[in-house]
Order: C-alpha cells, then structure tokens, then sequence
C-alpha cells in the first residue's frame, strides 16, 4: 500500500516549513488603559464663591495608542487635559476647576474619563470643606 503525497500525509508534514505572514493579537479590551498614582485629592478648607482647580495624572498603561474621553463640561465643573490621545507610556495631567458659588460645607466633587473602545473608566474625588 503507498500511502498518498498530499499535503496531509504524514511524509509531507515532515517536510514542512511554515512561514507567518501575519499575527493579529485581539486585546481585551476589558481591561482598563489608564492608570493613576492617586483617585482622591483632599483641598482642605476654603472659601465659598471661589473657583477652585487642581489636577489628576494618568498614563497610558496598555501597548496600544489610546484616546481619553472627558465628561461634558457646566456651569460649576469642567474638566480638561492639554493631551487626549495617548501612545503606550505616556502620561497626561487631567485638570478639574470647579465653582464652589452658592455652596457650603463638606464638598465632594466627582468625574469619570473612559478611553475609547475600553469598557469601564476611572473616577477621580476632589474633597474639601467650604466657609
């Protein structure tokens, strides 16, 4: 019995030399790109009526480029950075003001930023306490 040349037979998968043309990596994109030292800024106390403004740094922590979306900006609270758009490693600093006008006492003022086509985002609190 001879057995069959094909490509299949055992003979030929001896003789095979495979070359890859092309890998495509599916990120899970679950996981969240962003990263950040630290979520909470305490202002201590501060004056009602004034406009207060500090900020958050985030790195691009994943291999790919990566574009942040920021909430949408009031009256009282907006948020933006110099820099949306991120390649691997990369770090930008996300500022919040905020109009403490009308209010008093302990304030805790928060925003989400997401990265486009992750699931998930990133809560960043800003505390203080008004007179």
């Amino acid at each position: 019995m001879v057995q069959n040349e094909s490509v299949f037979s055992k003979g030929a998968g001896m003789e095979r030399r495979i070359q890859l043309e092309h890998i495509a990596i599916d990120r899970d994109k679950s996981i969240f790109p962003l990263k950040s030292e630290g979520l909470v800024k305490n202002l201590g106390n501060k004056k009602s009526g004034v406009v207060l403004s500090n900020s958050f740094s985030v790195k691009n922590s994943s291999s790919e480029k990566i574009t942040i979306n920021l909430p949408v900006n009031t009256l009282v609270k907006k948020t933006s950075s110099d820099k949306l758009e991120l390649l691997p490693n990369e770090s930008t600093e996300i500022t919040l003001v905020y109009d403490t006008k009308g209010s008093t006492g302990h304030q805790s003022i928060s925003f989400t930023i997401s990265a486009e086509n992750y699931t998930g985002g990133m809560t960043f609190y800003t505390n203080f306490e008004l007179e």
